[in-house]
């Protein structure tokens, strides 16, 4: 059966829709190496950071630019127009979108912005979601929007169980809202870039019982693409839920890309 010309002209001219998601873990583990290497030109956004400075190879057809204020980083996105926006990082964005709610909503009064977690969790937000809308416009025009963030490890409140520290994004969060929260919530895709540690059991010599773990070593880094009790993860292509990342760089973007269909 032969389709319609028009339809299969639509179809064929229809513009993917860029990708919208967070990489995150501790410093050192390639976050920036591997959003380097999305789709280009990629247009990094250094916000306090120095990750992209500190490189000893950069990828061809990348450009980096300090962003010092949100109204710099709001108009350099809107410069964007093709390739992959990287936001590095998620601390610096908050940071620079704290002192612009203090100026803007409390007459420049860091006191009043943080009492009560008002501003943080109210006018902070707010700006945030508009940027991440901001963010959505570029998606939709088949540009790539990645953050990049640091990793926190916290308690996490358990309704059907105990309490248990989980690996997270490093932003501000609460159970009602939060600069955290409403990034997740955004994000089409969370990796978390960590390494996989052996454990040996220690065991009591009379009781026969396990007593504690002992690091024994690494098996090298990994992109962990799911949720689980020890960290915040997800993703919609049914990824498989552990990917290496080889012996560098341009293996574990080569790795990572290999997981996500029909894009790279």
């Amino acid at each position: 059966v032969l389709s319609h010309p028009r339809k299969q002209q639509q179809r064929q001219t229809h513009m993917a829709r860029g990708l919208s998601g967070v990489i995150y873990g501790l410093a050192g583990m390639g976050k920036t190496s591997i959003g380097l290497r999305f789709p280009g030109p990629v247009f990094c956004k250094s916000i306090f950071e120095s990750g992209f400075d500190t490189l000893s190879k950069v990828p061809d057809n990348t450009d980096n630019e300090n962003i010092k204020s949100f109204q710099q980083l709001v108009q350099s996105t809107k410069a964007v127009n093709k390739g992959t926006l990287l936001i590095d990082s998620c601390t610096g964005l908050q940071r620079i979108i704290f002192d612009h709610a203090t100026v803007m909503d409390y007459k420049g009064n860091p006191q009043a912005f943080f009492d009560y977690s008002k501003g943080p969790r109210q006018e902070a937000v707010r700006y945030l979601q508009a940027y991440l809308d901001l963010c959505d416009n570029l998606c939709e025009k088949g540009i790539n929007v990645i953050f990049l963030a640091h990793q926190v490890t916290i308690s996490l409140p358990n309704a059907m169980g105990p309490d248990h520290l989980s690996h997270e994004i490093a932003m501000d969060g609460g159970d009602k809202g939060g600069m955290r929260n409403t990034l997740v919530a955004w994000a089409s895709f969370i990796f978390f870039l960590n390494k996989q540690i052996t454990i040996t059991q220690v065991t009591e010599k009379l009781q026969g019982s396990v007593t504690e773990g002992k690091s024994s070593g690494d098996t090298g880094r990994y992109i962990y693409t799911d949720l689980s009790n020890s960290h915040s993860a997800k993703n919609r292509w049914d990824m498989a839920s552990c990917i290496p990342m080889g012996r560098n760089a341009d293996e574990a973007a080569a790795n990572l890309f290999k997981q996500i269909p029909e894009r790279f």
